[in-house]
C-alpha cells in the first residue's frame, strides 16, 4: 500500500519538532559522506512551456530513498490561474523498493526548510535569544518562525514585507498560533538591531540586509536566495559573519555553485572559500564548533539539498501512518509474476 500525504495531512499531523530531528540526523549522513546525493536533473519542456527538476536522496541510517520532482511553468499562474512551482516527493523502501508515499512538495519542502533555519539556531544563535526579524512573510517565513519557535523562546517578531496584507497576516498567525507578540515593521534597520535572529526568505534579488545593521551577537539564517546572481544579504554582512564569528552553510558544493550570497563575495574579494568555516551536518555532529561567544556574528547560508526532503518525507509518512489521516491506495497486482 502505498501512502497519499497531501498538503492538508502534513499540516494536521507532522509536528515541527518531528522534523527537526529528522533533519538533523540526515545533515548529519550528509557531512558524513554516508548519504547518497546525486546531481540534480533537470528537463526543459518542449517550447520552453517549462522545466522538471528531479533531486534524489538515500539516507541509509534513516532508511528513507526519496525524489523529489519539481515543475516550473511561469505561465501557469496568469494563463492557467495555476502555481507556477509545484511538486511532489515519492518515499521507497531502499530494502525491497516497495514505494510507500507520494507526498505533496510545496509544504514538505516548507517544513523541512523551516527545520533546516531552526537547526542552525540552534547551534549558532544565543541560547537566550527571544526577538526575530522576520524578511519576507510568505509560506517560508511563516515555517522558519515555526522552527524558531522549537528550539528558542521566541517572544517577539518585526515582520518586515513590502507586501503589508502579507506581513500582518504572518503577524496575526505568529500571536494565534505561536504565542509570539509580531508586529508589522517598515524600518529594517531596525529591526534587525532590535532581533537577536534575523531571517531573509525573500524573492529578492538584491541585498535587503546590510552589514552596517548588524550588532554583536546576532545571528542571520539567509535562505530566500538559491540562484548565483541573486542575494539577500550584502557582503560586508557577510565578511562581518567570516571575520567575528562564522559562516555556515547546509553543502559547501551547493553554496559555491548556487547560493549568491556566498559567490558575489568571494567573487568581490570580500571573503574566501577558507572563511566558510563548516556545513551545519559538521556542526551538529561535533565535528566544528557552532556559536562560541555572545558576541559572535554568525551566518547561516542554505540552498535546500534534497536529504532534508529525504529525511522530512520519512517523518512525514511515519507520522502521517501513526495517526490515519493519509489515504491508502494499492498500485501493484499482488500476484508476483
Amino acid at each position: 500500500m502505498v501512502l497519499i500525504i497531501g498538503s492538508s495531512q502534513l499540516r494536521s499531523a507532522l509536528r515541527m519538532a518531528d522534523v527537526i530531528k529528522a533533519v538533523e540526523e540526515g545533515f548529519k549522513e550528509f557531512s558524513s559522506k554516508r548519504a547518497v546525493m546525486p546531481p540534480r536533473c533537470r528537463i526543459d519542456v518542449e517550447g520552453g512551456a517549462g522545466a522538471f527538476l528531479f533531486m534524489p536522496a538515500y539516507l541509509p541510517r534513516a532508511g528513507a530513498i526519496a525524489v523529489k520532482e519539481v515543475s516550473v511553468h511561469s505561465g501557469n499562474r496568469q494563463a492557467r490561474g495555476l502555481p507556477t512551482v509545484r511538486g511532489v516527493v515519492i518515499l521507497s523502501d531502499p530494502k525491497d523498493g516497495s514505494p510507500l508515499a507520494i507526498i505533496e512538495g510545496a509544504a514538505l519542502t516548507a517544513i523541512r526548510t523551516g527545520a533546516a533555519g531552526a537547526i542552525a539556531a540552534k547551534y549558532l544563535s544565543n541560547k537566550d535569544a527571544e526577538a526575530v526579524a522576520i524578511f519576507g512573510a510568505g509560506i517560508q517565513g511563516r515555517a522558519q518562525l515555526e522552527g524558531l519557535a522549537e528550539v528558542r523562546g521566541i517572544r517577539k517578531a518585526w515582520i518586515v514585507d513590502p507586501a503589508e496584507a502579507a506581513a500582518k497576516s504572518l503577524a496575526e498567525y505568529a500571536a494565534r498560533t505561536l504565542g509570539v507578540d509580531a508586529e508589522v515593521c517598515s524600518d529594517a534597520e531596525g529591526a534587525c538591531r532590535r532581533a537577536g535572529i534575523i531571517v531573509t526568505a525573500t524573492t529578492s534579488r538584491v541585498p535587503v540586509i546590510y552589514g552596517k545593521w548588524l550588532d554583536g551577537g546576532v545571528h542571520i539564517n539567509g535562505i530566500g536566495s538559491h540562484d548565483p546572481q541573486s542575494r539577500e544579504i550584502d557582503s560586508e554582512a557577510v565578511l562581518i559573519a567570516a571575520r567575528e564569528g562564522k559562516v555556515v552553510v547546509d553543502s559547501y558544493e551547493a553554496c559555491l555553485s548556487e547560493a549568491g550570497d556566498i559567490i558575489i563575495p568571494i567573487k568581490e574579494g570580500a571573503i574566501a572559500r577558507a572563511d566558510l568555516h563548516a556545513e551545519i551536518g559538521e556542526v551538529a555532529a561535533g565535528a566544528k564548533r557552532g556559536r562560541e561567544s555572545e558576541l559572535e556574528v554568525t551566518l547561516f547560508k542554505s540552498v535546500g539539498i534534497s536529504v532534508q526532503d529525504a529525511a522530512a518525507a520519512m517523518a512525514a509518512y511515519q507520522s502521517v501512518l501513526r495517526s490515519g489521516a493519509g489515504v491508502e491506495v494499492e498500485l501493484e497486482d499482488k500476484v508476483v509474476i
